[in-house]
């Protein structure tokens, strides 16, 4: 089941580069979900950018962390591979602290 709160082990949150775009999901396992967003579009190159093991969970929170850049009502964003990733490690991180100081 789908949600906004971890699971120990869970899914992972990936980040893969298309052309010009990128695309932030979540599965159980990358690779198969990679090749076949590979398959889908044959004629573009995919390549896996960063695969964060078990935060699958954040997929909605990077999301909104990344909404003004989002290619209509998709998982996919207009960014620069390097700018997204600094982005998505970003929000993790902040996401982080804010645990960190709450009691």
């Amino acid at each position: 089941m789908r949600g906004d709160k971890p699971r120990p082990y869970g899914d992972h949150l990936y980040v893969i580069a298309m052309q010009d775009c990128v695309k932030v999901g979540r599965s159980c396992n990358v690779q198969r979900r990679l090749d076949e967003i590979q398959r889908g579009v044959p004629m573009f190159q995919t390549r896996l950018l960063q695969d964060f093991p078990g935060q699958g969970w954040q997929e909605r929170r990077v999301h909104r962390f990344l909404k003004e850049a989002r290619i209509a009502n998709s998982e996919w964003f207009r960014l620069p591979a390097e700018e997204a990733l600094e982005r998505v490690r970003n929000a993790l991180v902040t996401d982080l602290t804010q645990w960190a100081y709450t009691g």
